[in-house]
């Protein structure tokens, strides 16, 4: 660059107009930026300029009409040069160009690759920031633009409109943000969307008890649920925080976040007994997926009240702790059995090393993955049963299987068997799967070398 750069500075006018001349003639696209950098300051060209250059085409192919957007990348071009000589008002018009060329298109396009779309977010994150970085009418102008797009049926079908406002209002100052939102207001637009953007712009520029008041009337809203919640626990104001959170478990589909954020609170209160409640309740009636450690969505919501660990961890944790736990254990198995919960049956005499009751789980159940689980249990405790339940498993899954794949899964489950010790006891077993399936060559061939 340096070297180019004094290349440039050592030639005369003449010499470089030639220059450019010439490279302007090896590539016609240059010469609209090339244009693009010579154009006075506050020159300007009118939107319909701007458009122009961007269009959506179609065409046919062998899987039928398909849709492209046409000259968004050297529109970009101009944009970025635009912005690089500081001129904010023309690089919002290119930027504008492309997001509505996309946005209305869209019906049209071929976009499974996605590209489009992230085109007309690209323009659409631009456009925002240049217009919180001007002023006055102008600015006026686009702000009416973001809520006018509200009425624009080819952006809500793909509610680009909703991507835009929320970018605008997340950039602008407080009066633009409240100009914003009661636009909205004037077109009816009071739903999920609105409730939500003025949650984040109370939040921004409201006071707390502003925000507090509109959070405690949207409660239907998650993410005013959620904030809440928040709040009332920075504020220690832990009996708000429990009726709430309590009163609003019938509501919510995905509980879990809520029975974890009430096992917080009540640890705060020192209602150890209540804790421990709800970690019961989230591995027994939450089911599996609530007995493990949050995933990402839900640790999103706790934030400061991620837990450490799975709910059964902490509830023996605490059980432990005052002597408790054996209580709760029984009461915990006797309602998994209640409700036929292999895998959580599965889990306690794992983790409790209650071989004998692991053996007995393996002779009650026949599902082929309750019974993989189980013999994976009892391999880990070292149990002699193991084989025993390994057996049932390995005879269970070859009558109710053929091919090769699952003949290789079975020949693994053999090997294992025949790894923890060569028996008298495995060697008639495996003669016997022999002859029972003398006809499965597929299988003959898996377990030859076993």
């Amino acid at each position: 660059m340096s070297n180019i750069k004094g290349l440039v500075e050592n030639r005369d006018a003449r010499e470089l107009r030639q220059l450019v001349l010439r490279l302007v003639e090896q590539d016609p696209g240059l010469e609209e930026r090339v244009r693009m950098y010579l154009m006075p300051a506050g020159g300007g060209k009118p939107m319909s300029y701007y458009r122009s250059r961007v269009r959506v085409v179609g065409d046919w192919d062998d899987n039928g009409y398909y849709g492209v957007m046409e000259g968004e990348e050297e529109l970009k071009r101009m944009a970025e040069i635009l912005e690089d000589k500081g001129e904010k008002g023309e690089a919002i018009k290119a930027w504008q160009a492309i997001l509505e060329a996309g946005a209305e298109g869209m019906g049209e396009i071929d976009d499974s690759d996605g590209e489009v779309a992230e085109d007309i977010r690209e323009a659409m994150e631009r456009w925002s920031g240049l217009v919180a970085q001007i002023s006055g009418e102008v600015k006026k102008e686009h702000l009416d633009y973001v809520a006018g797009r509200w009425d624009d049926k080819k952006w809500s079908e793909w509610e680009f409109e909703k991507e835009l406002f929320g970018l605008v209002i997340s950039k602008v100052t407080r009066d633009e943000g409240s100009y914003l939102l009661g636009e909205l207001e004037k077109r009816g637009r009071t739903g999920d969307f609105y409730r939500g953007q003025k949650l984040r712009w109370l939040e921004k520029w409201g006071s707390e008890g502003e925000y507090l008041e509109w959070a405690k009337k949207n409660l239907n809203l998650e993410e005013a649920r959620v904030g809440y919640l928040d709040k009332l626990a920075k504020r220690k104001e832990w009996e708000e925080a429990i009726k709430t959170a309590t009163d609003e478990l019938g509501r919510e589909k995905e509980r879990r976040w809520l029975v974890e954020m009430l096992a917080f609170f009540y640890r705060q209160t020192g209602d150890r007994k209540k804790e421990k409640e709800m970690l019961y309740g989230l591995y027994v009636e939450g089911g599996e997926w609530w007995r493990w450690p949050p995933e990402e969505d839900v640790k999103e919501k706790l934030k400061k009240y991620e837990p450490e660990g799975g709910a059964y961890e902490r509830l023996r944790r605490l059980g432990k702790e005052d002597g408790s736990w054996e209580k709760w254990r029984d009461r915990m198995i006797g309602e998994l059995k209640e409700k036929k919960d292999v895998y959580g049956l599965v889990d306690v005499y794992s983790q409790e090393k209650m071989g004998p009751e692991l053996v007995e789980l393996g002779r009650e159940v026949d599902d082929e993955r309750e019974l993989e689980k189980i013999a994976q249990a009892l391999e880990g405790l070292g149990a002699r049963e193991t084989e025993e339940v390994y057996r049932k498993l390995v005879e269970k899954y070859l009558s109710n299987h053929l091919g090769r794949e699952h003949y290789q899964k079975a020949a693994g489950w053999l090997e294992g068997m025949k790894r923890r010790g060569e028996t008298a006891e495995f060697e008639a077993f495996l003669m016997g799967l022999r002859k029972k399936y003398y006809n499965r060559r597929a299988f003959l061939d898996e377990v030859r070398e076993i």
